[in-house]
């Protein structure tokens, strides 16, 4: 926050001089405020802080730290736009190989090659909780895989896994911090972080069939994208298991379970992929409303970018997976990771000011969420590609301001930070919260009003 005062001369007539420490904070509950938001009244005797929740107490207080001596006799009042200001960060799983770095990791950044094991993301995620909180963040998505061990599947587990419970004094520490806690667990696709090394039978296509990533062959531990079959007993039993384990430990509002880059539903009938795609969101579903919570998935294969402009992925290689959106329950969510204004110019419209995918799923009736891209957490700054990070982020949370305005049912704006090896660097490499948690203090806050006034008396 800028905060501009006037000069000292004005300051010392109204009674607002310098001093080495900030007035004494009073905070009183005003009901009239907006959720989140405050009111900061600063004086030069005594300064007034006002809220009508925990969180907007929470991030009041935090702008009053971060105030400095000569900033007095003033009024700040500042409430989010978006409810909910998430960020998701990638941890390691099968797809790097089974092990947690890549060997080009290693070579282009040789501080990476320091790893000493998989406890050491401990650590890191506490790190994470702390920037979030500092940044105003209220929400992480955290990726579910081979990097822990389920109680119910031990054999899912790598050799380096975590127990999963381990995650239980940091995710108690969140709830106390205001912080909700979103689990991704990957059903139906993405199955090389999760059960086709254990079972390769349960998958939908043989694993010879699967098309050549980045230039190498499939093999037994990097797959491309397999999908396990939802209408197999078997596989609905392991789903069954895993969401048990997770709903248990960390008794969320909210369960994402993926479902993205389907594209190995075109070795299966065409005509059923559709329905396929949404047998299984439904039997999710089933599972995690009976437990009293909400489920989302990536939205990008119900887009057909031959139909909504700009559409950079969606309706992949040409499955008709956009077809089931219809077929789906009406609450749940639908997250869109378009990355809007990250991926260059597209050929249909050029660098869009409008994210039409977000606009196409909330005309749906379905709660919506932004996703903007992050910078990713292998790769060192790039002062353009954050300028491209920031825009794209602002012009995802207009559209979610928009929308919402129109009565849409925005759920959250979520920045998603890749990259196979989080916390390599000391701390997370650039920012806080792996490099970009300006982006996501920012895009909440759009609608937000700051002003000054100057002299205020407090009474």
């Amino acid at each position: 926050m800028d905060v501009h005062p006037p000069p000292a001369a004005v300051l010392e007539q109204a009674g607002c001089v310098r001093s080495e420490v900030l007035p004494a904070l009073d905070f009183v509950a005003d009901p009239t405020l907006p959720p989140q938001g405050y009111r900061l009244q600063l004086g030069a005797e005594r300064s007034l802080l006002s809220a009508s929740d925990r969180a907007g107490e929470r991030y009041g207080r935090q702008t009053h730290a971060q105030l400095t001596d000569d900033r007095r006799c003033l009024v700040i009042e500042d409430a989010p736009a978006l409810a909910r200001r998430w960020v998701h960060v990638q941890l390691p799983g099968r797809s790097t190989g089974g092990e947690p770095l890549f060997e080009r990791q290693k070579a282009r950044l040789p501080a990476l090659s320091t790893y000493e094991g998989t406890a050491d993301y401990l650590p890191l995620l506490d790190h994470l909780l702390d920037s979030a909180v500092a940044a105003r963040i209220n929400g992480i998505v955290l990726e579910l895989n081979g990097m822990w061990t389920f109680p119910s599947h031990p054999e899912l587990a790598l050799p380096w896994a975590i127990p999963l419970d381990a995650l239980a004094p940091w995710l108690q520490r969140a709830r106390e911090q205001g912080v909700e806690v979103v689990p991704l667990l990957p059903l139906l696709t993405h199955q090389e972080q999760l059960l086709a090394p254990a079972y390769p039978e349960l998958m939908r296509a043989p694993m010879a069939r699967y098309p050549k990533k980045r230039g190498r062959p499939p093999d037994p531990v990097f797959w491309w994208n397999p999908i396990s079959d939802p209408r197999r007993p078997e596989v609905q039993a392991l789903h069954v298991d895993l969401l048990t384990d997770v709903l248990t430990l960390f008794q969320p509002r909210l369960v994402h379970v993926g479902h993205d880059e389907a594209g190995a539903l075109r070795f299966t009938d065409g005509a059923d992929a559709p329905a396929l795609f949404a047998d299984s969101v439904k039997a999710a579903h089933a599972i995690v409303r009976r437990a009293g919570a909400t489920l989302g998935i990536w939205a990008d294969m119900l887009l057909d970018h031959h139909r909504i402009a700009g559409t950079a992925h969606g309706n992949e290689a040409g499955t008709p997976t956009w077809k089931a959106i219809s077929q789906l329950p009406d609450d749940v969510v639908l997250m869109d990771w378009q990355y809007h204004g990250a991926a260059g110019r597209w050929p249909e419209t050029g660098l869009l000011d409008d994210v039409p995918s977000l606009r196409y799923l909330a005309d749906s009736g379905r709660p919506v969420v932004g996703t903007a891209l992050g910078r990713p957490l292998d790769r060192l700054p790039v002062p353009k590609n954050r300028i491209r990070h920031v825009e794209q982020s602002a012009r995802i949370a207009r559209t979610l301001v928009e929308l919402q305005s129109q009565g849409a049912d925005v759920h959250a704006h979520l920045t998603a930070h890749f990259g196979l090896t989080p916390g390599r660097l000391a701390p997370w490499p650039g920012t806080e919260v792996a490099g970009s948690v300006y982006i996501a203090g920012l895009h909440g806050w759009t609608g937000g009003r700051q002003h000054q006034v100057w002299p205020v008396t407090i009474d």
